[in-house]
C-alpha cells in the first residue's frame, strides 16, 4: 500500500489521496503518528473538503495524545459530513479515547437516534456505558450492535469483554467460542 501510494504521489504530488494513503500506512503500520499528523496536514492542504483526510488526520492526532486537536478534527468532519453516521459515531470514539465518557454516550446515543440501524452507535454507547459502571447497560447496547452487524467480530469481542467484566462467565465463554468459530 505505501509504496503504490508512494508510487501515486511521484505521478502527481499535489494527489490528496495519495498523501493521506501514506499517511494512513505510517499511522497504522508504523505506528508513527507525529509524521503522519504532517503528511495528512499536507493531504488537508491541498483537498480541505477531504473527509478521509480529516477522519483518519483526527486518530493520529488522538493516537499522539493532542485530543484537543483531535476533537476539532471530528468537529470538522462533521461539518464537511453532517449526514455520515459513521462521522458521527467516530466523534463518539473521540470521546470515548480522551476517557469522556459521559460525551461519549451522548454522541454515541446521537447516532442511535440519526440511524437505529447502524452497529457502531450501540457499540460506542456500550463501551462509555461500561466506563461509567453501568453494566447491565452496556451489555443491552453491545447485544443490539451484535444483532445490527450480523455478529461482527468487533462486535461480539465488545460484547464477550462486557460480559466477562460484569463476571457473566459462562456468557462470556459462549462469546469467546463463537469468535473461535468465525
Amino acid at each position: 500500500a505505501k509504496a503504490a501510494a508512494k508510487r501515486a504521489l511521484e505521478l502527481d504530488p499535489q494527489l490528496a489521496a495519495g498523501h493521506t494513503a501514506v499517511a494512513y500506512a505510517t499511522l497504522h503500520f508504523d505506528w508513527d503518528a507525529d509524521k503522519a499528523c504532517r503528511q495528512f496536514d499536507q493531504a488537508i492542504a491541498l483537498n480541505p473538503a477531504w473527509v478521509d483526510a480529516h477522519h483518519w488526520h483526527s486518530h493520529a492526532l488522538c493516537a499522539a495524545g493532542r485530543f484537543s486537536e483531535s476533537l476539532a478534527a471530528c468537529r470538522q468532519i462533521v461539518e464537511l459530513d453532517p449526514l455520515n453516521p459513521l462521522m458521527h459515531a467516530h466523534v463518539a470514539w473521540h470521546h470515548y479515547m480522551s476517557r469522556s465518557y459521559a460525551e461519549a454516550l451522548t454522541q454515541a446515543e446521537q447516532v442511535v437516534r440519526m440511524e437505529p440501524g447502524f452497529h457502531w452507535g450501540y457499540f460506542f454507547a456500550g463501551w462509555a456505558l461500561e466506563r461509567l459502571g453501568r453494566q447491565s447497560d452496556a451489555i443491552a447496547r453491545l447485544k443490539d450492535a451484535v444483532r445490527c452487524s450480523s455478529s461482527n467480530p468487533v462486535m461480539l469481542a465488545g460484547l464477550g469483554h462486557a460480559l466477562a467484566s460484569s463476571q457473566d462467565r459462562k456468557e462470556a465463554l459462549k462469546v469467546a467460542r463463537e469468535l473461535e468459530r468465525l
